[in-house]
């Protein structure tokens, strides 16, 4: 969309350091807000909120610029992250990529001196119509327009800094198509393709001569001097290809373009020479060439970093080894009655001389309770299975016999074993070449009339119609057998007609081979092409 902005002062070109950008603003934010909220850091010059063209809303962000500098960083450090109207803002200083030195590109980023970046462009608009636009400044070149989700961007090169300089200032807040597009100096490509650092990945090393080193985070890692990082590569880009590119450069010991698990190109590849010689040559003369219409870029290959092997402490050993908490001081009691409360389970221990610590409540099962009881030591707990195993708890209906034992540590379960996956084996069809399946059949027609409408197209051997009894679907269908191939390919062939002739409406296809019959040489095939259908009802005759 287009960007328009609302000023409540009189806008000029800021100085380095004294232009803020305000982010996360709220939808009504008004510029004379802005200005009173940081007017009070010091005077200000200028304070505009973001506007949309077409909606006519504010896009959530703006700028302030100050006189002084300094009053742009007590500004800074007072509303980062401050609560306003609602929302934390983002303040930091603003970026100024408006205009360059004709010399050298200017400000905080690498700038291009001779190449435009056009923003908010129309939707429908092409790279033609950029390309007329920019060629009545002067010649241009590499003239593109992309297209992201809901707008579009392009970029045009200009044969100098000085055209360049006037195609900005005379494009740049012009409307097309109802939007105000926005011209600034691109971004130098290193600068918009620089990688993340704590994400960087050392490129694979294709090469079998070089063994795996061990991984060393201090060390970096080794070049291989015969062998290059291809970048930037055209999803259409082969092996072929970059052979056919890198063959003048010397012997070629091994191309490959990295590919994903669907086979699509990861947009990246390596390519090794026999000799070191020939691997500078190609990183001399072909860094930035063009391949399949995309500008690459080359860089000597690493050598791939081997991970340490894992230690494997995944046994169910070593799980109960480490895991296992000491029940030496708990006691397990069952067959408590299912209506004893577990106060009096601790009533028993404390009755007989034993120190309780805890006691945990088991489940009923089967009528009956059990519960674990823990003591001051494990000394106590063996004394306690001594004194209480096998004594009368309760009296009268509820009276049970207890079982006391030193609680035990559960047993780990043992891993599953992977089961290898089923492979599936190939559903096998094949049809007969000269016999076909006729659905539709019209209720009166009988085996001669059957054999009579496929007469013309090959001599018939047999014809049989089927009656709705032998149907799963209630329907009249039938079978005809000719003497030879030509025949059947014939008739399916003259489908249509037939039925526009005798007012039928009959479905046709190749008969297919019952399962008893079929070979293992032909896998769905007839004559030697393959054959894809829904699969035909096939009634043979009873012998």
């Amino acid at each position: 969309m287009a960007e328009s902005t609302k000023t409540n002062v009189a806008e000029a070109a800021p100085a380095p350091g004294t232009e803020l950008y305000i982010g996360n603003l709220a939808w009504a934010t008004t510029p004379e807000e802005l200005t009173k909220s940081f007017s009070e850091f010091g005077e200000l010059s200028n304070a505009r909120i973001v506007m949309s063209a077409r909606t006519g809303q504010s896009k959530g962000f703006g700028f302030v610029t100050f006189k002084d500098k300094d009053c742009a960083a007590k500004a800074l450090e007072a509303m980062d992250e401050k609560d306003y109207g609602g929302r934390p803002l983002n303040v930091k200083l603003a970026r100024d990529r408006s205009s360059a030195s004709a010399d050298k590109p200017t400000g905080p980023e690498k700038l291009c001196v001779d190449r435009l970046h056009f923003g908010n462009l129309p939707k429908d608009f092409s790279t033609q119509d950029l390309e007329a636009k920019c060629a009545v400044y002067g010649e241009c070149s590499n003239v593109e327009v992309l297209s992201r989700r809901n707008h579009s961007f392009g970029y045009a090169t200009f044969e100098s800094p000085a055209v360049a300089q006037k195609a900005l200032e005379g494009l740049d807040a012009s409307d097309i198509g109802g939007d105000e597009i926005k011209v600034v100096f691109a971004r130098q490509k290193d600068e918009r393709r620089k990688p993340k650092q704590d994400k960087k990945r050392q490129p694979r090393n294709r090469t079998a001569k070089t063994p795996a080193v061990q991984r060393d985070d201090d060390a970096p890692a080794k070049e291989v001097p015969t062998q290059l990082f291809i970048r930037n590569l055209s999803w259409d880009t082969t092996d072929e290809t970059l052979q056919a590119f890198f063959q003048p450069f010397g012997e070629l010991e091994e191309v490959s373009v990295i590919k994903n698990r669907t086979g699509r190109s990861r947009g990246f590849g390596f390519v090794s020479f026999k000799s070191e010689e020939s691997c500078k040559n190609a990183l001399e003369k072909g860094q930035g060439s063009t391949i399949d219409d995309r500008e690459i870029t080359l860089a000597p290959a690493k050598e791939r970093q081997a991970r340490a092997p894992k230690s494997n402490n995944n046994t169910a050993s070593s799980k109960i080894d480490e895991e296992a908490p000491d029940y030496s001081d708990c006691v397990w009691v069952g067959g408590l009655p299912a209506s004893v409360e577990i106060s009096a389970v601790t009533a028993l221990f404390e009755d007989s001389g034993f120190e309780v610590v805890e006691t945990t409540p088991g489940h009923k099962k089967r009528g009956q309770f059990f519960c674990y009881v823990t003591v001051d030591s494990s000394d106590t707990a063996l004394s306690a299975v001594e004194k209480l195993d096998q004594t009368v708890f309760g009296s009268g209906d509820d009276a049970a016999t207890l079982s006391v034992q030193v609680r035990k540590p559960r047993a780990a379960k043992k891993p599953k074993k992977r089961r290898k996956p089923r492979r599936r084996v190939p559903k096998v069809i094949e049809y007969y070449d000269n016999e076909l399946y006729v659905g539709n059949i019209p209720a009166d027609m009988t085996d001669v009339e059957l054999a009579t409408l496929f007469k013309p197209y090959g001599a018939v051997a047999e014809a049989q119609v089927k009656g709705p009894g032998r149907s799963k679907k209630g329907k009249i269908f039938g079978f005809v057998t000719f003497d030879g191939a030509d025949g059947a390919a014939a008739a399916l062939a003259e489908q249509d007609k037939l039925n526009s002739e005798g007012g039928y409406d009959l479905d046709l296809k190749y008969s297919r081979v019952p399962k008893s019959q079929l070979s293992a040489g032909d896998e769905g095939k007839v004559d030697g092409e393959e054959v894809v259908e829904e699969e035909s009802l096939r009634v043979m005759e009873e012998s």
